[in-house]
Parts: C-alpha cells; structure tokens; sequence
C-alpha cells in the first residue's frame, strides 16, 4: 500500500505482519502495481517520479540496491499499471499516457482523449487497456506491440471516479460520486447494469475473477459484493470506521482486502466470513 508519507509499504496478510518498506518518494503515493510475475513493483506519486522496485531483492536480503529505475515526469502521476512484464503504463495530471519500456527505457506517447485520466486498466494478456478521464469519456485501446501502440476505440459511457476491467476482458464497471454503480459491454460501448442504491459516494471497485460480481466500496464505510448484471447485495462487511478508498479481490477468491480514510488496510478471508479479518496498519 501507498501512503502520503512517501512510503510503500508490504503486508503478510495471513499474520498482518510489516514485511518491507520502500522510501524514496518526496511526496504521496498515489499509484502503484505489481509485475504479472511477481518480482517488480512501480509506484508513482505526487513528486512527478515513477520508481521501479526490485521486490525479490528486498525480500532475499538487507540491501539498498532495491530501486531498479527512476523515471522523472513533468506532471504528478495519478495511475501506473504493468502491460506485462517489461511495459509500465503511466497516466499522469495531462491527458495522454506514456507507455515506458522498462528493457530499453524508451517511452511512447499515447493521446486517448481530454482531461485527467482518472482510471486505468490492463488485461490479463495486456492486449487491451481500458482508461477513463474525469469528463466521463472512456477510451478502449488495443495494445499491440512497442511499434504499433494507436489502435484505439472511445466511448463516452458516464461520469465516474472508479473504472474496472473484468477478467475475461467483456465488461468495463463504474462507480461515481453520486452513489451510482454501473456495468458496461466493452465491445458495444453499451450499459448493461444501473443501480442507485447508494446514498453515499462510492470510491472504489473491482471484478472477482469470475467476472460475475463486483466488490465495492464507498462513504458509508461499508464493504459490499454486489451482482455485476443485476447490482443486488450479496453480502456487505462493516469493519471501517471511515470511507473505503481501495479494494482488491485475490485471484483464488478467498481473501479479498480494503483500504480507508481511518488508515488500515484490512484483509478478509471470505470462507470465514466477518469472523476472520486481519488488521494491517
């Protein structure tokens, strides 16, 4: 996890025990993604610098030499995500993306619309990537090779704050400030799912694996899976005492795991349902 101390920090989540921490960042953390592989982490932050960490380094043994590369941006980084193992997708305060090779450390420039990019996703196979800008537009692209980057789609879908792309690459869902929750068929561009249930702002989304639920969470502080086609509750979690600004899924679908304003991370092993959660602060 990020924090605006400047610090990326690394859990075991079945003990809640502080594995690493990362220091080089001047400012707040605000973007961060794992390597497909495991081994490699980028964070982005406020101090317009993108850090690409050696995690096998840091936790075979004591030494410095964690910080792989440094890239220096001209704006504060808003989103990073890995497009497999050797490309980082940087969205920064500018419209466009920077797609940045990490073997030859050349960049490529991507316009995919006007206004900050608010949200950013890679497919598993890092064939598509999905991003959103704060105007409400939506822009699909296909990602080929370093060479052929520009083959995009754009839909305008709906104003929004949050956007995820499901597993199986079919659907995009969004949430907003309005409490609205919606589901989108990424091919047509066509909305298959509204819900406004909520009264508060929802902030954070993502897909469970099977691409049939979502996991959400908002203002009220609660947690909650939801049906991706229907929007009805499945079941919600009350263990924060402040807005829900981040949530994640594993890819087994056992644990899933929340970040708040009321500064934990919490963890939840799904099988045990609201008796089994681990606190990391």
């Amino acid at each position: 996890a990020g924090s605006t101390d400047g610090i990326v920090r690394l859990w075991a989540f079945h003990t809640g025990g502080l594995q690493e921490r990362f220091e080089a960042h001047s400012g707040a953390v605000v973007a961060m993604d794992v390597a497909p592989d495991m081994k490699w982490l980028v964070s982005g932050g406020e101090d317009c610098r993108i850090m690409l960490w050696n995690v096998n380094l840091q936790m075979k043994d004591d030494t410095d030499d964690t910080i792989s590369k440094v890239l220096q941006s001209a704006d504060p980084v808003h989103k990073v995500a890995f497009a497999g193992e050797e490309r980082i997708v940087i969205a920064t305060a500018a419209s466009s993306i920077r797609i940045w090779s990490t073997s030859s450390n050349a960049q490529r420039l991507v316009e995919t619309g006007t206004g900050p990019i608010q949200s950013l996703n890679i497919c598993k196979d890092a064939a598509l990537m999905v991003c959103g800008h704060g105007n409400g537009s939506v822009c699909a692209l296909q990602l080929g090779s370093c060479e052929d980057e520009e083959r995009s789609r754009k839909e305008t879908m709906s104003e929004f704050i949050g956007l995820a792309l499901s597993s199986n690459n079919r659907y995009v869902a969004s949430v907003s400030t309005d409490g609205t929750v919606r589901t989108w068929d990424v091919e047509k561009g066509s909305q298959l799912m509204c819900t406004t249930t909520y009264q508060e702002s929802i902030f954070a989304i993502c897909w469970y694996p099977d691409s049939q639920h979502l996991l959400i969470g908002g203002g009220d502080s609660k947690v909650r899976k939801i049906e991706a086609m229907s929007g009805l509750e499945v079941k919600n979690w009350s263990h924060h005492s402040d807005a829900i600004q981040a949530v994640a899924v594993s890819k087994n679908s056992l644990h899933m795991a929340s970040g708040s304003k009321d500064t934990t991370v919490r963890v939840y092993d799904i099988r045990f349902g609201n008796n089994k959660v681990v606190v990391l602060k």
